[in-house]
């Protein structure tokens, strides 16, 4: 796909290109939120969190994340069960959960659903799950892309239809004094 008209159609209506760059790691296990650091922080910005509240609580702070990788087992709240509530509140944010387990019933029920973009099974080869993080950093400056245009598109038209009303309303007017 040529990003070329998109760029164009971003700088015509004056925005920004999105730059998703920010990765939120979940795990209870802290060994494995290192490997992952590790294999991804020479390109993008990982911050890491040692269960699913503490994830939430990263997501309601200022930082922005735009991709989160969660572990599936995990205590008192699962992976799918976290990416549930992260699907409501940040829906442009690309879901991405690992189990090293066989039980994928609820893996494919969170897939079917919308709620989870992409499965990984443990262990994963660290060339692949680089290029799935860059597939799924790329897919959310995509639904940043549309987001923006949409917002901005229907703003434009409101602003035209506040226009068009107001010359209506100038027009009736005029008429009414000639």
């Amino acid at each position: 796909m040529d990003p070329r008209p998109i760029h164009d159609l971003l700088a015509d209506l004056g925005l920004p290109k999105p730059d998703c760059r920010s990765v939120l790691l979940v795990d209870d296990e802290f060994e494995v939120l290192a490997v992952l650091e590790a294999l991804l922080d020479d390109d993008w910005d990982v911050t890491i969190a040692q269960s699913g509240a503490a994830a939430l609580e990263v997501l309601s702070g200022d930082h922005a994340i735009d991709l989160i990788i969660t572990d599936q087992r995990m205590p008192e709240m699962t992976g799918v069960e976290l990416l549930q509530q992260v699907a409501e509140s940040h829906p442009d944010l690309y879901r991405m959960v690992l189990t090293a387990y066989s039980d994928v019933d609820p893996i494919v029920a969170a897939i079917n659903q919308g709620k989870v973009d992409q499965f990984i099974l443990k262990p994963w080869d660290p060339s692949a799950m680089r290029r799935l993080v860059a597939e799924g950093l790329a897919v959310c400056e995509r639904r940043a892309t549309m987001r923006a245009v949409v917002d901005a598109l229907g703003k434009q038209h409101q602003d035209h239809t506040e226009t068009m009303h107001t010359l209506k309303i100038t027009q009736g007017t005029m008429r009414a004094e000639s």
